[in-house]
């Protein structure tokens, strides 16, 4: 086994159960664990040119949350969850509005302006290992 491999290997075994964790809250558990292996297979193709700009946590995450915020944005994800939506409309035929909280009628943020914020908070508070 080369260094490479060893490093990827320490990643993974600290990382994985965090990203799963993370994905999970961000786009379900049906998604989450395709979505974690497709985020490592990542990092194992990105890590001989990651050049420490950043802290390694930082990175990885960043890597997560890019692949969170294309599978909210693709086509299949918006008709599984339109459906999921509609299923659950409190009143046969009403509309869903994209900002609204179906319950309450609050305004809510954009998903991706949400998603973002919420992973600079969980990078700002995670510690190096």
């Amino acid at each position: 086994m080369n260094a490479n491999e060893s490093n990827f290997q320490k990643i993974y075994k600290t990382f994985q159960p965090r990203i799963l964790r993370y994905l999970t809250r961000l786009v379900g558990k049906n998604e989450a664990e395709d979505l974690t292996q497709e985020v490592f297979i990542k990092i194992s193709r990105g890590l001989k040119d990651f050049r420490g700009k950043s802290q390694l946590s930082t990175w990885i995450y960043r890597i997560a949350t890019n692949a969170a915020l294309d599978k909210l944005r693709s086509p299949s994800f918006q008709q599984i969850i339109q459906k999921k939506l509609m299923g659950n409309s409190v009143v046969e035929g009403e509309e869903y509005e994209e900002h609204k909280d179906v319950w309450t009628g609050e305004i809510i943020p954009p998903i991706d302006q949400d998603l973002i914020r919420k992973e600079r908070s969980k990078s700002d508070s995670i510690v190096p290992g």
